[in-house]
């Protein structure tokens, strides 16, 4: 459950986002709470909330990550050239993403260090044009940014970009809060 999404999106559709009710946890054996380092403390709260009133019921082990920028690595040289996200510390740097939470992604890239000038924000699953490229570019240019930072979601699409502006990729983390010793406990059941 990604712990920055607004409780409206736990409704089942067409009132939310939900495929079935949140009822459906009594299944469970695991429930695994993401981007608790993002979330709102009213959100958080109400989340750990309500999956304790069905944890009661069952006893299904719950795990909390935090998310976080792992590195960046330039994007002609791809990601096995991951640099420590120290090196842009303090940079004046352009984002440009084409997600579906692009503000969770910026302030990813704030809690780095980096100073963001500017965010371009395209659609989720945006397919690049040689116009945007040329957009974003001059974006760079007038900012004056020191680099340009992508996801991982958008460097795959732009692997032949070259830029006069350093690219870098962000590489995504997620870290847990909590021991999993009991969730491989859980998965050591289901195969043996």
């Amino acid at each position: 459950l990604d712990s920055t999404q607004p409780t409206w999106h736990y409704r089942p559709l067409p009132l939310g986002r939900a495929r079935e009710d949140l009822s459906s946890m009594r299944r469970a054996q695991s429930v695994f709470i993401t981007k608790i380092n993002l979330a709102p403390v009213e959100q958080l709260t109400w989340l750990r909330k309500t999956i304790g009133a069905f944890r009661e019921r069952t006893g299904f082990s719950v795990f909390e990550f935090e998310s976080a920028i792992a590195g960046y690595y330039p994007l002609e040289k791809g990601p096995a050239c991951l640099e420590s996200q120290s090196d842009l510390r303090k940079a004046r740097v352009l984002l440009v993403s084409g997600i579906g939470r692009p503000h969770t992604f910026e302030e990813l890239v704030r809690k780095s260090g980096a100073d963001i000038a500017e965010h371009m924000i395209f659609r989720d699953h945006h397919s690049y044009t040689e116009n945007d490229l040329k957009d974003v570019e001059r974006h760079a240019a007038d900012a004056p940014v020191d680099a340009i930072i992508i996801t991982e979601k958008d460097a795959v699409k732009l692997t032949d970009w070259k830029t006069s502006v350093p690219c870098f990729v962000s590489r995504l983390q997620a870290r847990p809060v909590s021991s999993l010793d009991k969730f491989y406990e859980n998965i050591d059941r289901l195969l043996l």
